[in-house]
């Protein structure tokens, strides 16, 4: 492809030479301590994400992945979808509307797979349980983020079946405010550009606050998009991503209280990937291949409030309360060609309590209860059908839910075993138990982990009405087994090798039919392989260098397989290689080299014979690295760089045989960051 913007390599070197010797004035000696963390405090570092209570990397009872906002901010990165690509066995992928969600150990993470939380917020929408990406959760207002790669259920319920992704944000530490712009810039437009303040502080009686409040827009490709139909459009100008986003936290000794409002719009040409609005027309004669000649919207709205309250007893014994009121207004689309008004909300009421008891230094056991009620509400029968949403003559339709669950670990002389439960009961579907268990054993250098997980996936509303409506009601929650081994050894000081296998076992998958426009049980789906990471700590040197691999074993659901491929799944690759370097000339400067090599993957492209995905088709390999440049000085901070530097074709795919090409990326563009802390 022949590039837009020619300039941009070279821009970028001219900078580059300028800047460290405009601001060089650091202290040489002091080049390693804020940005350049040895592996040893690394390792050490302690999260609770799978575990009770806090431990190290190497002693978690899973998978798991750290990235802290140091991490985060080297990178240049400007959401979460551009962290997640860079986390072992994650892919980004769009789907319906050309909405971006990802996959997970070759399966996909839509309709309650994978668990999102900021700030203990879940973020799936309630309608089918997804996570949309691009433009989405700006990467700056990140402190850490703690990823369980596997199933999470136990402790986290039935969105966490594949993965559970917990983000904190930034508060109280940044003691001051902060002022972001961030945007990258190609011939004819800008790209993934934010706006964000931040400010938080601890006030001297003991209240800590902190507030955020950030804004994006721009397209999430400058290609031309060919539907399924044949019909070509340009996805500039009318691929608009705005997410808009206001959290406020309070916390006071030992109650914290959290308000949250998170708004997506996205500028939708590609519908169900004939360019038409068929879905609206489909007992039309002509079956309605009518192009939009304006881009309609995909509009996600939720507000949340959020309290929780610790009660310490004694040295031994915690008891955490939990309130929140979720209301969700998801999937509201706007045609601006078609009378297309009605909309649907959700309000879900949580109350919960997880007490944490520490027998002694060695155990400690975790127990909890949760319930929450949830009602969805049809404000225009008239768009879809009473039936689609299985309310029989009312526009309101509730569904309760309760869990108890637990989980116990001890530190034995020969390892450390951890052992849990979950059991909910669901209105819709009934009741489920699934177990965990893992053990894990650290000799110095050298750390290993066994772990047997049961998982489940809690459907959503729309996910059992749109079942209903294609008379294949489900009858059941999908039941996930996943059994993982990890190893780790340190080499030195400087760095360390860790790897992992693992199987996944889904029964009773639920899938998208693009036959029928609905959710139905398809099948089974089994996948298998492992995961690499080398991290490498020394001097001024970081490096990441990882490799994921993600193969079908077996499968009865049709809409995943290829012909002749019979180890690939559809639209999601079976390799790639992740590479994450950054070189620090003094501890206020850094230049960042990041990037992914994808496996050649096969996505479905324009059939008009066959709207529904003829054979699949074989894409090349994918190269997407990204320079990033950035120095602190005083108060600010500037970060330059150039994302896809290769120039490559980056493509979004669907990860199922369904009616959607794959969406085309953006090309080579400039990134320029802008901080001010005051």
């Amino acid at each position: 492809m022949t590039t837009k913007f020619p300039h941009l390599p070279r821009l970028w070197i001219g900078f580059c030479t300028l800047i460290p010797s405009f601001f060089a004035h650091a202290d040489e000696e002091k080049m390693v301590e804020l940005l350049n963390m040895d592996l040893e405090a690394l390792m050490d570092l302690e999260v609770k994400v799978a575990s009770n209570k806090e431990k190290p990397l190497r002693e978690q009872p899973g998978v798991v992945s750290v990235i802290t906002a140091e991490d985060i901010q080297k990178t240049g990165a400007r959401s979460l979808q551009d962290i997640l690509k860079q986390v072992p066995g994650f892919w980004i992928n769009t789907d319906t509307f050309s909405l971006f969600s990802a996959s997970f150990r070759g399966i996909s993470g839509m309709d309650a797979k994978i668990l999102l939380i900021i700030d203990g917020i879940e973020q799936n929408e309630h309608a089918f349980g997804s996570i949309f990406f691009g433009n989405h959760y700006p990467a700056d207002t990140i402190k850490q983020i703690e990823i369980i790669r596997g199933p999470g259920s136990v402790t986290y319920g039935g969105a966490a079946e594949l993965a559970v992704i917990k983000v904190t944000t930034k508060g109280a530490e940044l003691e001051g405010s902060h002022l972001i712009t961030t945007a990258d810039f190609t011939e004819h437009n800008i790209h993934n550009s934010n706006l964000i303040f931040m400010t938080g502080n601890t006030l001297e009686n003991g209240l800590a606050y902190s507030f955020s409040a950030s804004a994006g827009y721009g397209d999430y490709s400058n290609q031309d998009y060919t539907g399924i139909t044949d019909h070509t459009v340009p996805l500039q100008d009318n691929s608009d991503m705005r997410p808009y986003n206001i959290n406020l936290g309070l916390t006071y000794q030992t109650s914290e209280l959290r308000i949250f409002y998170d708004q997506y719009r996205q500028e939708d040409r590609v519908v169900y990937g004939d360019l038409g609005i068929w879905l609206d027309d489909r007992d039309a004669p002509e079956r309605a291949f009518t192009e939009l000649t304006q881009p309609a919207t995909v509009n996600f709205d939720m507000f949340d409030i959020h309290f929780t309250h610790r009660w310490q007893f004694n040295d031994q014994f915690t008891l955490t309360g939990l309130f929140s009121y979720n209301n969700q207004i998801p999937w509201e689309r706007t045609v601006p060609e078609r009378t297309y008004d009605g909309y649907v909300q959700t309000h879900r009421w949580t109350v919960g309590l997880r007490g944490f008891y520490e027998m002694d230094q060695q155990s400690n056991l975790l127990l909890g209860i949760n319930y929450y009620d949830e009602k969805m509400e049809v404000f225009d029968p008239q768009v879809n059908k009473l039936d689609y949403f299985y309310f029989e003559d009312s526009q309101t339709k509730s569904v309760d839910d309760l869990a108890v669950y637990f989980q116990y670990e001890n530190d034995f002389e020969w390892g450390n075993l951890t052992a849990g439960g979950r059991y909910e009961d669901h209105q819709a579907i009934g009741r489920k138990f699934v177990p965990r268990l893992a053990l894990t054993k650290v000799w110095e250098q050298l750390h290993a982990k066994v772990m047997y997980s049961k998982a489940f996936k809690t459907p959503q509303f729309s996910t059992i009405a749109s079942a209903i409506l294609a008379n294949n009601p489900i009858m059941d929650a999908e039941d996930t087994t996943d059994v993982e081994i990890e190893m780790g050894y340190q080499f030195s000081k400087t760095w360390q090798l860790t790897g992992n296998l693992y199987q996944l076992n889904i029964q009773d998958y639920i899938a998208f039919d693009s036959a029928t426009l609905a959710n139905v049980t398809a099948g089974d789906v089994t996948t298998y392989g492992g995961e690499l990471l080398l991290t490498m700590r020394t001097g001024n040197l970081d490096l990441d260098l990882g490799y994921s691999n993600a193969q079908l074993s077996s499968t009865t659901v049709d809409t995943i397989r290829i012909e002749g491929e019979p180890r690939r799944v559809l639209g999601i690759p079976t390799h790639k290689l992740l590479v994450n370097t950054t070189y620090h000339f003094d501890q206020h400067s850094s230049i960042n080299l990041n990037g992914v090599i994808v496996g050649s993957r096969y996505a479905c492209f324009s059939d008009p014979a066959n709207l529904i995905c003829g054979g699949p088709h074989k894409l090349d390999l994918e190269y997407d690295f990204n320079l990033f440049y950035q120095r602190e000085y005083q108060n600010w901070r500037l970060g330059i760089g150039i994302a896809n530097l290769l120039n490559s074709e980056v493509w979004y795919v669907q990860p199922y045989r369904g009616s959607q090409p794959p969406t085309p990326g953006l090309e080579r563009r400039l990134m320029l960051n802008l901080e001010y802390h005051f």
